[in-house]
């Protein structure tokens, strides 16, 4: 067997175990026809699918469903044997939950005894048994074994990593002998291949992506980057902490990496009681605590997990690569420390006479801190108009205090103050934070810009927020009006520029706003929602009626390169595509569809958030009820809203969803299935007339729905002959709108608009 003669190959290196007799059992009806492999096989993606996962990239449109669809092999749901040697410890797997100091399912990697020749691409790969057992935990690091298992793919979490085992998985794993990791001969077997962030992943859209053409070779792979820098870091008081880093940081778009806790070494919430008697590692003693700036190398195993660690770096969302490290004496090593460096600014907003304080707490991680000072620039109109330095004084432990100085340029008021600071420790190394802002404001508040206006104008906490009632003088009209669940929502707008509009959270009693309504705001809270800024705790006046600010017609591309600024802002899309009717694919779907005026990865969100009698309520949540990808609308217009990370057009009414002007034809059926030759006359007022036709007989279903995808009419339900048929739909009980014909027989589907008027 190749198993044998690996082995004999790898001479003095080795301590054979007993006989070893593991390997798949063709008698057992599911082992019956397993395939005796290389690790690489059960990798290896065909090159046609990696080349149209290239051109979905390039064109723009790609989505997790489309990786997870891809990334495959005739091997997947296969039961395949092959001969690895470990080189994780099975004894820090901690991902799942343990019963009497056995994990319900150890996670362990593996590299093919055939890349002892030295070709390891493409031969490592994760091994997950969920026997319960614990038997496993008796290998080690070097010890060689024949793996009986099923490829299960981890798909849960939007990821596809190519592995084996999974539930109910693995038949058996039987050790067949022990390799001395440190020995010279075995180098090959246990070395990590060195890499950058950029070597596994690409850029799509700004962001990190899974590099297709490299999938194969580096799933399961233990990989080494080294002289990587810290980009962002979790919080840290969790229990399992993340980490963010790139090989390239300072990049204008970097390549970026998060680690993966599947080891226990680098999680917080394993003692002693998840381990079999006496067999606790010692690196659970303490807990594991990235570092928050700085240069590392790291090891590990590379997983496309679902998880970008919560940092929302990569495009699709968690299309990317993790680092799973095992041990902290070898995966993990800071070469270069520099000081830590927190800081905490004004506690309420300045006014233009005012210095104000800024206190840091620093900590050198090397050495002693040499020195330490606040950078600020005054900025007017996106313009610096007075920059400099303050010293920052050690008054105690490491609290470092000082004062950015009142402006001397006059009054400054409704400007941006922005500032960091640099801290140096006698071994050479810097810090300097990233910018933080405040304004300096004095006086009520008068226009929405002052809420909503970033110092850089990009995406961030309106510079108000304080959590304090604050006194308004603000004239706005009212644009819409809400009922999201059992809560009233309002949008109000002073103009129609950027920065123009803000959201309104008005509680649980009908406040009788009506858009077109005139209001005074004297007094409000600004609040974050889930980064959504928005007026809660109002008081205010109604001043009068009229007309609400006219949609600002945008191009989906133009919206967003600018979503901060139209926030609140009541947005307008013409002719716009419907890229997908389930947005949140492959989850959902959640009543959020997708258009663009302009190409597909230029796509804006469309969230039916309004209830009630007069919202955007898709049958089931599901726009796919009414439009089919490809669809073109006439316009579609909302106020901008924002939630679950992502910015949403939220129509108001169905009047804020135009016609359909073009339908879909990709997936509709050809000649001798289903079709709707005509609906005329188009509009219509009182009786309508289908005309539809099928090429063989068969059961058929004529039904007509309104735009929320609730049945209104049923026309033909049951056997109908082939051929030309027509059917009138009286029209005098339904309101005006656009409502969708729906035909569907065994053979195919089809689709037509009809517009109602009165």
């Amino acid at each position: 067997m190749r198993n044998a003669t690996l082995l004999a190959a790898l001479g003095g290196a080795l301590a054979l175990a007993p006989a070893a007799t593991a390997q798949c059992d063709s008698s057992d009806p599911v082992q019956a026809g397993f395939e005796e492999v290389d690790i690489r096989e059960i990798n290896q993606i065909p090159q046609d699918n990696v080349d149209q996962l290239n051109s979905l990239v390039d064109a723009g449109t790609i989505t997790i469903a489309d990786i997870q669809s891809l990334l495959t092999n005739d091997l997947e749901g296969a039961v395949v044997q092959f001969d690895a040697v470990v080189l994780s410890d099975p004894i820090l797997s901690g991902i799942r939950s343990a019963v009497d100091g056995i994990p319900g399912g150890i996670h362990f990697f593996v590299r093919d005894l055939a890349a002892a020749d030295g070709d390891v691409a493409g031969r490592g790969i994760q091994v997950v048994d969920n026997r319960g057992d614990g038997a496993v935990q008796s290998l080690r690091v070097g010890s060689t074994i024949t793996v009986c298992a099923r490829v299960q793919p981890f798909t849960a979490t939007g990821g596809k990593s190519m592995q084996v085992g999974g539930d109910g998985g693995v038949y058996s794993i039987t050790q067949t002998g022990q390799l001395d990791p440190t020995a010279a001969d075995n180098a090959a077997l246990f070395a990590p291949v060195t890499v950058t962030t950029d070597d596994v992943h690409d850029i799509y859209m700004g962001q990190s992506i899974l590099d297709f053409d490299q999938y194969s070779d580096f799933n399961g792979q233990y990989v080494r980057f080294e002289q990587a820098e810290v980009t962002a870091v979790g919080d840290v008081t969790t229990t399992r902490p993340n980490l963010l880093f790139s090989s390239e940081p300072t990049a204008t778009e970097p390549t970026e990496v998060n680690f993966y806790d599947t080891s226990v070494c680098f999680r917080n919430d394993r003692g002693e009681d998840y381990f079999p008697p006496d067999r606790a590692p010692a690196c659970i003693q303490d807990d594991f605590v990235p570092p928050p700036a700085g240069i590392f190398n790291i090891q590990g195993f590379l997983t496309f997990q679902g998880d970008d660690g919560g940092f929302d770096y990569s495009a699709p969302g968690t299309a990317n690569f993790v680092v799973n490290p095992f041990d902290p004496t070898t995966d993990f090593e800071v070469t270069q420390a520099p000081p830590t460096v927190s800081v905490t600014g004004p506690a309420s907003i300045p006014g233009p006479a005012d210095d104000v304080d800024v206190s840091a707490q620093i900590v050198a991680t090397e050495g002693t801190i040499a020195s330490a000072q606040v950078n600020y620039r005054y900025i007017v109109d996106g313009d610096d108009v007075e920059t400099g330095s303050a010293t920052l004084t050690n008054t105690d432990g490491d609290t470092y205090e000082g004062a950015i100085p009142a402006a001397t340029f006059g009054d400054a008021t409704g400007a941006f103050v922005a500032y960091s600071v640099t801290a140096t420790d006698t071994e050479g190394g810097t810090t300097t934070t990233d910018e933080q802002s405040y304004l300096v404001f004095d006086g009520p508040i008068t226009d929405i810009a002052t809420i909503q206006r970033t110092f850089d104008g990009g995406a961030g906490a309106s510079p108000l927020l304080t959590g304090d009632a604050a006194e308004f003088d603000l004239d706005a009209t009212v644009q819409a009006v809400f009922l999201d669940g059992s809560n009233y929502r309002a949008t109000i707008q002073d103009d129609t520029g950027r920065f123009s509009g803000i959201w309104l959270f008005l509680g649980g009693d009908d406040q009788g706003l009506e858009a077109g309504d005139q209001i005074t705001i004297t007094e409000a809270t600004v609040a974050e929602n889930f980064d959504l800024t928005q007026l809660e705790d109002l008081t205010f006046e109604e001043t009068g009626t009229g007309t609400p600010f006219a949609p600002v017609t945008l191009s989906s591309e133009d919206l967003r390169d600018d979503y901060e600024a139209y926030e609140g802002v009541y947005v307008r899309l013409e002719n716009a595509a419907v890229v997908a009717t389930n947005a949140d694919d492959p989850s959902g779907p959640f009543g959020e569809f997708s258009v663009t005026t302009s190409t597909a990865a230029e796509a804006v969100r469309v969230d039916d958030l309004a209830d009630g009698d007069d919202g955007v309520n898709f049958e089931g949540d599901d726009p796919g009820s009414v439009y089919m990808a490809g669809d073109v609308l006439e316009f579609v217009q909302g106020p901008l809203y924002y939630s679950f990370s992502n910015y949403k057009l939220t129509p108001a009414s169905m009047d804020d969803l135009g016609a359909v002007m073009e339908t879909a034809v990709e997936g509709r059926p050809g000649e001798g299935a289903a079709r709707i030759e005509a609906v005329y006359p188009n509009p219509a007022a009182g009786t309508a007339r289908v005309a539809f036709a099928l090429d063989v007989a068969g059961d058929a279903r004529v039904e007509l729905f309104d735009v929320t995808g609730r049945s209104v009419a049923t026309l033909v339900d049951g056997p109908t002959a082939a051929g030309a048929h027509t059917v009138d739909v009286e029209l005098g009980g339904l309101a005006a709108g656009v409502y969708v014909v729906r035909f569907v027989t065994e053979g195919g589907f089809d689709t037509a608009r009809l517009s109602v008027v009165r």
